[in-house]
């Protein structure tokens, strides 16, 4: 196999150009992407990165026919200036401490664990002590070496989403950080802090990260990395709600800034899975505190005859009777809480076809349907807290 994994992003765009996709070397730029992110990149990955099947197609066959090549094959040119050598400085074996090892060989969850535990907690740390040893601000390359490096040295720790190490790379940064705030006094930090604010791009985009929106050990790439993961889950035909809720729950502040001053539409296009029913009322519950689904059917039935006694709909009378005529008291209240249910559209002066619907026909529909639930129980979250 070629040794390919300590290209450069200039070396990689090279080799783009060598197989005639020179057009993506933008693209590539734009995501970083060096020899070590190559040699993991997947075909779902690859997706987000050609637009055009054929083109798709051409880049995963021309990646196999790299990674088979013998080592003997002449790599492009490396164009590494003496900077980034002295920063990268010579690499020394990660060896993990023997109950890490062991716990490897036994193949032990708490490791793959999204709670925090010793193992888990113990593999930061080694990992941390490792990279510290050159730099306390590592590039992204150097966590992407590391990380690819240990994840084929140990399949295990491979996650099942993404790149196999988003979750260990989001840890690691975090880890950095915290290990950083008390050496602000120390003369190196300072100098590199410089150096790099000095080199930090400007946002792309109009929305700002103030630090009284962003959740503790995020960041303006951590945030996008969350969305990003959300995204794809949701577009699942089976998503995993618990991953979906673990994202949603490290951008709560931000989550929340967002939601308060936004529209629904955008904020369902940010947060696809308040498409979820589940996901949408445990956003209302990590909110509020409140059981909404339980407290709806409790109180529900309390406010029917109010509703039923203010409610102008056509409907109203034929309920009236069929409420009526019923003697049965425990199903008189039954029939008294389905005709406020379905009288809830008039009260809201929302369309019932947005609310009700027995088969969807499309997808802006079904948005419409989705948005106006939001509103829908956000007003009746306001009438139970009164």
């Amino acid at each position: 196999m070629t040794d390919f994994t300590g290209w450069t992003s200039v070396q990689v765009c090279q080799w783009l150009k060598d197989i005639d996709l020179g057009e993506f070397c933008e693209t590539f730029e734009e995501h970083e992407i060096d020899g070590a992110t190559l040699a993991v990149i997947s075909e779902r990955m690859s997706e987000r990165l050609f637009p055009v099947i054929r083109k798709q197609s051409l880049f995963l066959t021309q990646l196999e026919k790299l990674k088979s090549t013998p080592m003997s094959r002449e790599n492009p040119p490396r164009n590494i200036d003496n900077s980034s050598q002295a920063q990268s400085g010579p690499d020394t074996s990660l060896v993990f401490p023997t109950v890490l090892r062991m716990a490897i060989d036994r193949r032990d969850s708490d490791l793959k664990s999204a709670s925090k535990t010793k193992l888990r907690s113990l593999l930061i740390q080694s990992l941390f002590d490792h990279l510290s040893k050159k730099t306390m601000y590592p590039t992204h390359l150097q966590y992407i070496e590391l990380l690819s490096n240990v994840i084929m040295d140990y399949p295990y720790l491979r996650e099942s989403i993404g790149s196999g190490y988003d979750a260990l790379l989001e840890s690691l940064r975090n880890k950095f950080k915290k290990e950083r705030q008390p050496l602000v006094a120390n003369n190196e930090i300072q100098r590199l802090k410089e150096r790099w604010a000095r080199r930090k791009r400007p946002l792309q985009t109009a929305e700002a990260y103030p630090s009284t929106m962003v959740d503790a050990g995020e960041d303006e790439r951590s945030i996008r990395e969350h969305l990003r993961v959300i995204k794809e889950e949701t577009e699942k035909l089976r998503p995993n709600l618990e991953l979906l809720k673990e994202r949603m729950a490290l951008i709560k502040i931000y989550r929340r800034h967002f939601v308060s001053n936004h529209s629904t539409e955008e904020i369902i296009s940010k947060f696809p899975c308040f498409r979820l029913a589940k996901m949408l009322l445990w956003d209302l519950r990590d909110r509020t505190n409140v059981d909404v689904d339980q407290q709806i059917l409790s109180q529900l039935s309390v406010m029917a005859p109010k509703i039923l006694q203010v409610s102008r709909s056509p409907l109203m009378e034929k309920f009236r009777c069929v409420v009526d005529d019923c003697e049965d008291g425990r199903l008189k209240k039954g029939l008294q809480l389905e005709a406020a249910i379905l009288l809830l559209p008039a009260l809201f002066k929302e369309d019932p076809g947005l609310l009700f619907e027995v088969e969807v026909r499309h997808e802006q529909q079904l948005t419409e349907c989705k948005a106006s639930l939001i509103k829908a129980l956000q007003l009746l979250l306001i009438l139970l807290c009164k």
